[in-house]
């Protein structure tokens, strides 16, 4: 690890790791969120076995 901040701090770049997918990470991370965002608002319907928003406040 200390040759890893050495390395940072010596060339004044950021660390990236060459065998770690970051988009992928970031897309996993944000894909249930983004999701039920557009569910929320109407865009997409909810998946067979719950109910969207909308039709849970109807139903009380």
């Amino acid at each position: 690890m200390l040759r890893v901040i050495h390395s940072v701090l010596r060339s004044g770049t950021p660390h990236r790791d060459p065998e770690a997918d970051h988009e992928a990470l970031m897309v996993s991370r944000n894909e249930p969120r983004r999701i039920g965002m557009l569910q929320s608002c109407g865009y997409l319907s909810a998946p067979s076995g719950t109910t969207a928003p909308s039709e849970a406040a109807a139903m009380h």
